[in-house]
């Protein structure tokens, strides 16, 4: 038909994630172990080090339980609890996919749109960097000229993600978008 606008395929259709986590426990636990031991050669005091040693292992119990609560709390949440969660304007199905889908890689309970970044969500600026590169991939937007971005540097929740992307430029160099099939793993 003559007048009709082609279609962007469904965000389901988009291609996986390349990236693995991000963050996690392993190097945490190398970092607090090699203090650690730092404090324990350095003072060879037992008592120091194993107050030390309680101090972060109860800091670690504590994150563990806060993890478990969320992930029962949003045992129900899904990406699509998630999408109609975001305030009532048509965003790009391809952004809001790749959002969740790589915070939620790294995290071990379903997100929200106000989650916070940094406080809720405990990530850092190095794993936002490696998350960001993904997104804007798999979204088919680019990082170029992000300066001029109304929402450079005013990035703190979920839903901030998603709009600092939804003002990025999209890739002008888009692979065919027939190409791409339904992967066996994506959400339905």
């Amino acid at each position: 038909h003559v007048g009709r606008k082609k279609m962007k395929p469904p965000s389901r259709t988009m291609e996986p994630s390349k990236s693995y986590s991000t963050i996690g426990y392993t190097p945490l636990l190398i970092v607090e172990l090699s203090i650690l031991a730092a404090i324990y050669f350095l003072s060879s005091s037992f008592l120091l080090t194993a107050t030390i040693f309680g101090f972060f292992a109860l800091v670690q119990v504590i994150g563990l339980k806060w993890e478990k609560t969320k992930k029962e709390e949003r045992k129900e949440d899904s990406i699509c609890s998630f999408s109609k969660a975001l305030p009532a304007k048509d965003h790009d199905t391809w952004v809001v996919r790749a959002v969740y889908e790589e915070l939620t890689r790294d995290c071990r309970f379903p997100i929200q749109p106000t989650d916070r970044l940094f406080e809720d969500l405990r990530f850092d600026d190095d794993d936002l960097d490696v998350i960001a590169e993904e997104v804007a991939r798999r979204s088919r937007r680019t990082l170029d000229q992000k300066e001029k971005n109304p929402r450079y540097k005013k990035v703190f929740t979920v839903s901030d993600m998603i709009d600092f992307f939804e003002n990025q430029p999209k890739e002008t160099n888009q692979p065919n978008q027939a190409a791409h099939t339904t992967p066996a793993s994506a959400p339905r």
